[in-house]
């Protein structure tokens, strides 16, 4: 087999996994939409296996901090730059914080809330 053909089937391999984790994404976002967190986090963790980018990380944090799993939502968040963490995201790393009682963090961590996103006013 030729370089050039392994090469196009090695191309071929990762767009279909992308494929194929941006359609199980979309079937857990459809699940979201029906309240439907366990199913949608089903969904989110397969895609996870597949594409472990921090957009997946969000959602699948986001179905565990909706289910009080808080220290599996901290766990993944915390994987994530502060910088890349969508607003949304950032609020449940904050109230996580709270909810497993470490002011200590989340004061840290509206800090930096509010000085990404200053127009937040509920941190």
């Amino acid at each position: 087999m030729g370089m050039k053909r392994r090469w196009f089937l090695f191309v071929v391999l990762i767009l279909s996994l992308t494929v194929s984790a941006q359609s199980l994404v979309e079937q857990g976002d459809s699940c979201q939409k029906a309240f439907d967190d366990y199913g949608a986090l089903k969904y989110y963790l397969e895609a996870q296996r597949m594409n472990d980018d921090d957009a997946i990380k969000m959602k699948v944090a986001g179905c565990y901090y909706r289910r009080s799993d808080y220290r599996k939502c901290v766990g993944l968040l915390e994987k994530i730059t502060p910088d890349s963490l969508s607003h949304e995201a950032f609020r449940q790393l904050f109230y996580a914080y709270k909810y497993m009682e470490e002011p200590r963090k989340q004061i840290a961590c509206g800090r930096k809330l509010v000085q990404r996103f200053p127009k937040d006013g509920q941190a």
